[in-house]
């Protein structure tokens, strides 16, 4: 499943098309979406540095 990459002219048409439609909704759940994707894309980064770091630590105190 792949994940889909918005740029912010995205979030523009889709704040436009949000205006037009009187439905401010679906523009919440795009701006609420792209947000939680960066932050899946930082846990995705520090989680294998943050096991290698705690390895690290473990093999160092044994």
């Amino acid at each position: 499943m792949s994940s889909i990459k918005m740029t912010q002219k995205d979030v523009k048409i889709l704040r436009q098309l949000a205006e037009e439609s009187d439905s401010g909704k679906i523009i919440e759940y795009f701006e609420s979406y792209k947000e939680g994707q960066k932050r899946t894309e930082s846990f995705r980064f520090w989680l294998p540095t943050i096991i290698s770091v705690i390895a690290l630590l473990v093999a160092i105190l044994k």
